[in-house]
C-alpha cells in the first residue's frame, strides 16, 4: 500500500481559483490569494515569485478592494466559505 500527499497547494488551489473567478481577480492576484491560503506572508510571496514585497501588497490590496476583505484574516475565512464580505 503506498501513501499518496498532497501538497498543500492542491487543497487550496480548487477554492482559490473559484473564488477568484466570482470576485474578477487577475491571475497575479489569484497567485497571491493562493499563497495566502497555503499560510505564505507577502515577503515569503515576493521571494518566490521574484517580486518586490510592494508588488505583492498592491496585489494584495487589490484583492481587498475586489472582495471587500478588511484583511488577511477575512479574506481567508471568505475565500474558503467560511463569511461574507459584509458581515452585517
Amino acid at each position: 500500500m503506498a501513501a499518496v500527499f498532497t501538497p498543500v497547494l492542491a487543497r487550496t488551489a480548487a477554492p482559490a481559483l473559484e473564488f477568484a473567478r466570482r470576485y474578477g481577480l487577475t491571475p497575479a492576484e489569484t497567485r497571491v490569494l493562493t499563497a495566502i491560503l497555503d499560510g505564505q506572508r507577502p515577503a515569503e510571496i515576493a521571494t518566490a515569485a521574484s517580486l518586490s514585497v510592494e508588488t505583492v501588497r498592491s496585489q494584495l490590496k487589490s484583492v481587498f478592494s475586489k472582495t471587500g476583505a478588511n484583511g488577511q484574516p477575512q479574506l481567508i475565512r471568505m475565500a474558503i466559505g467560511l463569511a461574507d464580505p459584509d458581515p452585517d
